[in-house]
């Protein structure tokens, strides 16, 4: 593209206020600029792309070596600078105002302006009608007209575009940046313009951008229009429902076993602080495991040696493997009815179960 091309982004043009460059990582790694470039040239081409978008006008470079080396991290090293520079500069174009442009970049950078102008006018507006005086919005809009221009002819298919299409607002589709004259088959430099219908759409380029000249691409539409096609906005389905954790937890609370105290009654202790250790093992657990350990470990235990419901949990005793006690092995009292001496009375059992003594009877319950 010849130097005397309009630059792509307008003068005033400033995003310096700007933390962040958008990098549209799909279009990089599968543009000709990552498949061929060097480590050195990539790291330099890279770090030319995020220094200008922080240079006047956003998007573009001085055309000096010296000065690219130096915005490339190079210092003064600009023999390495002349070794890379061909490569580290793939895609830039120098404009009539003497200055190196990125086609990727400047529409990056218009989408940011056309934001940020945008977001002006609508303060300035506000301050106006606060303070009650008036506000001429035209030249703020001549503004956002010509930013928008200048993206419509580096990409179509821009969200911003998109966006102010769906508000009805876009009313000048084809209104061109001051000083040009309308060319209805070709840009400045003869080539076609950007179409929403072209071709090349590759693995990492589903959108059919031109990853290695934004600015020209064989059209299918032998007119050569650059009209929008038609929006079609697909619902989102329904995020699914969330679990009733409260719910959960009072189903399971019920399901765990008491501990059988000395008067007979069944014991249950430490409910919020059972409900915490709850809630956290549900991030790894369904309530149908925990149902279901609980309602195991009820009927492997001896009721007088349960374990606390937050134990239980804290432990994380579902993931056990519980096997139950066989039938008769303890003799419960009856309700009301006095206890018996806990661990001694249980061995004693079990010893008379399987016929051993009771310094070699196995102990059944919770450890």
């Amino acid at each position: 593209m010849s130097a005397d091309h309009a630059p792509l982004t307008p003068p005033d043009c400033d995003l310096r206020d700007y933390p962040f460059m958008p990098l549209d990582h799909g279009r990089l790694f599968a543009s000709t600029f990552h498949a061929r470039a060097s480590d050195a040239e990539w790291r330099a081409g890279v770090t030319l792309w995020c220094k200008a978008f922080q240079q006047v006008p956003c998007g573009s470079l001085p055309d000096d070596e010296i000065d690219l080396a130096r915005l490339a991290e190079l210092g003064r090293d600009v023999k390495t600078w002349r070794k890379i520079s061909k490569m580290a500069l793939h895609g830039w174009i120098r404009c009539s105002d003497g200055r190196l442009y990125h086609p990727t970049v400047c529409e990056k950078a218009l989408e940011g302006w056309h934001g940020k102008l945008t977001q002006l006018k609508s303060s300035a507006a506000g301050n106006a009608k606060k303070h009650g005086y008036a506000f001429d919005e035209s030249q703020m809009d001549a503004k956002i007209l010509e930013t928008e221009a200048l993206l419509r002819v580096l990409n179509p298919n821009s969200k911003v575009l998109l966006k102010r299409l769906r508000k009805g607002k876009n009313s000048s589709p084809n209104a061109l940046p001051p000083g040009e004259e309308k060319a209805p088959d070709a840009s400045p430099d003869g080539l076609p313009l950007v179409s929403p219908n072209i071709k090349g759409k590759e693995k990492g380029n589903e959108k059919g951008y031109n990853l290695d000249s934004p600015l020209r691409v064989e059209s299918e539409n032998p007119e050569g229009q650059t009209d929008l096609p038609p929006l079609e906005l697909v619902s989102p389905d329904p995020p699914a429902p969330k679990p009733d954790l409260d719910a959960e937890f009072e189903t399971w609370w019920q399901a765990y076993p008491g501990r059988l105290m000395q008067d007979g009654k069944l014991r249950k202790a430490g409910k919020p602080a059972a409900k915490a250790h709850f809630l956290t093992a549900r991030k790894t657990a369904s309530l149908e495991t925990l149902l279901a350990a609980a309602e195991a470990y009820a009927r492997a235990t001896d009721a007088r040696y349960v374990v606390d419901a937050e134990r239980w949990l804290k432990r994380k005793k579902w993931a056990d493997e519980v096997a139950e006690i066989p039938a008769g092995v303890i003799n419960l009292p009856a309700p009301g009815a006095p206890a018996r001496s806990g661990w001694g009375e249980q061995a004693r059992q079990v010893a008379e179960l399987f016929g051993t003594g009771t310094d070699e009877s196995p102990i059944i319950g919770e450890i």
